[in-house]
């Protein structure tokens, strides 16, 4: 489903027909979109990324790391190899002075914004290099003809979502009950498929 497929669906069931209405479900549509992306169990499904570049300033240890929410590893690719910085706590690097190089040997993270995270290396840049970072990118609002990035199969737990929040504005309680009994069931089943897989091989201490 689009996100004006969702609108529609939910607009049509409740019998909302005002701009105003459209807006406030589509906005709506949009927050359900975030919470259910970033619930867990469903981050890696949407917004697992690679390879995101951030770029050393010189005589800086800071690499901002732009549109994304967390990372989970920062490696430097030297003659096509990742050479992997260990990660540490911001105390343990700030209790140690920074030497000058372009091969730091560890990062912390410094910082968090709503669209970013800062790192502070272990040591200053003499040149402008490239870092790049795995983790959990922010996701863009959808409208129009986007599509939200999970399984179309499981769509309409948006639509529960906000038919829920709608039918409660509503005083429509029942309704809100068993919109949100669907919600949370859907919601489940969405977790649980992206958790399975037949073949996956896990060994501890796996290399």
């Amino acid at each position: 489903m689009t996100f004006d497929e969702c609108t529609n669906e939910v607009c049509d069931r409740l019998n909302l027909t005002s701009a105003t209405a459209r807006d406030r479900v589509g906005r709506a549509i949009n927050t359900y979109y975030k919470k259910v992306t970033s619930s867990i169990g469903l981050e890696q499904m949407s917004r697992h990324v690679f390879g995101v570049s951030g770029t050393a300033t010189i005589a800086s240890a800071e690499v901002t790391f732009a549109a994304m929410e967390k990372i989970t590893r920062v490696y430097k690719v030297v003659g096509g190899t990742n050479n992997y910085i260990d990660e540490v706590t911001i105390d343990t690097l700030r209790d140690k002075t920074p030497s000058t190089s372009d091969s730091p040997a560890r990062y912390a993270i410094k910082s968090y914004t709503d669209n970013d995270v800062v790192i502070l290396l272990s040591a200053l840049a003499s040149t402008a290099y490239t870092l790049k970072a795995d983790g959990f990118a922010t996701i863009a609002a959808i409208s129009g003809e986007s599509i939200p990035s999970f399984p179309e199969s499981y769509h309409d737990v948006l639509v529960e979502g906000v038919l829920k929040d709608e039918y409660k504005r509503m005083e429509k309680n029942d309704l809100s009950k068993i919109s949100k009994d669907e919600y949370e069931s859907r919601l489940s089943d969405l977790r649980m498929w992206a958790a399975k897989s037949a073949y996956l091989l896990i060994r501890q201490s796996e290399q």
